[in-house]
This record gives structure tokens, sequence and C-alpha cells, in this order.
């Protein structure tokens, strides 16, 4: 399994945290792909507890990669929603997983009608979807640093974390900042 920078305290949702951790599949502040072939995609679902994929195709997981992208995009941007490409990315998405509602109980729940790497996605889609609804994707952000971009869980209780840890990302920030008063007043 990639490795989960293991600096992020998991979400309190099971689904919510494999979407997380299937969204961290890429490390952009050490260049780790962890997503590299298709079959650790089909080796990563199983172990995140997603449905077998099978083994996908190059192309398919080329849109893994982008919908794990536009993801991570909707993370960082929660109120003003994700870039116009990136929505039209989780709609597609949505779409060719068959996404839709389910009116047989009382619950309504999100259903997924493909199959495959669809599957997968349209599993991790209903999941935020839920989630959003309950008010828990709220606190799911992507770190500030912009090398970094690591989907976190917000457990703080104001709502106001922004990095993915403050051992790291905060810390290297607070450096950096206080180098710059340093030469700007020096």
């Amino acid at each position: 399994m990639y490795e989960d920078v293991g600096h992020c305290e998991p979400a309190p949702v099971a689904e919510l945290e494999r979407a997380r951790r299937l969204i961290n599949t890429v490390n952009h502040l050490h260049a780790r792909e962890y997503l590299p072939d298709p079959a650790t995609f089909q080796r990563v679902c199983l172990e995140l507890g997603f449905p077998d994929p099978g083994l996908v195709d190059d192309a398919t997981l080329h849109r893994v990669r982008d919908v794990r992208e536009a993801l991570r995009a909707l993370a960082a941007t929660h109120n003003d929603g994700p870039p116009m490409e990136d929505e039209a990315v989780l709609a597609d998405q949505a779409r060719r997983s068959g996404l839709q509602v389910s009116f047989a109980g009382d619950a309504a729940p999100i259903v997924v009608a493909a199959d495959g790497a669809d599957r997968v996605l349209g599993t991790m889609l209903a999941a935020i979807a839920d989630s959003m609804h309950e008010g828990h994707w709220q606190r799911m952000k992507a770190c500030r640093n912009e090398r970094c971009r690591w989907v976190f869980y917000d457990h703080s209780r104001n709502h106001t974390g922004t990095w993915c840890s403050m051992r790291i990302c905060g810390n290297r920030n607070k450096v950096r900042a206080h180098r710059a008063r340093q030469a700007a007043a020096g």
C-alpha cells in the first residue's frame, strides 16, 4: 500500500476516509505517484475496501487520476466550488458511474449502476455526496501549501485548519514568512 504520509488524523466517517486515502494516492510534495499502473490501482482499491475494479486500461487509469485531482480541487475550494473543468470531470464521472437515487426504502441512498473502475469512482462520489449532506465534507480540505495539496480532515474546533500538518507544511510556511519579514526589515 502507498504511504499515507502519517501526519493526518483519519476522517471520522469510514467511507469519507476511504475517499480521502484514494484522493491522496499521489504525493505532490515528493513527486510520488502511488497509482503508476492498472495493477496497482486494483490492489489499492481492494486494500481500501472499494469494489474490485478489475484490470483497467491506461486510458481508464488516466481518467481515475483526473477524477482524483478534481476531487482535490473540490476539497480546496469548498464555498466557491471547483473550477469549471474539474466540475465537468466530476459530472462526467457521475454519469459514467450511473449514479441514481433509489426510492425503494426510507433512506433514498445513491446507488452506483456501473462496474469496474466506474463503480469504484461512483462509490467514492456517492460517499462524498452523502458526506456533503451530513456536513462532514466541509471539513475535508487540501493543504494550502501549493507544493503539497494533501487532502486532510480538519479536526480543529473552529474549522480553520489550513495545513495537512503543522509539523511539516505549517512549520515550513511559518519559517518562510519569518525569513521574508527579516529580509524586508533587514
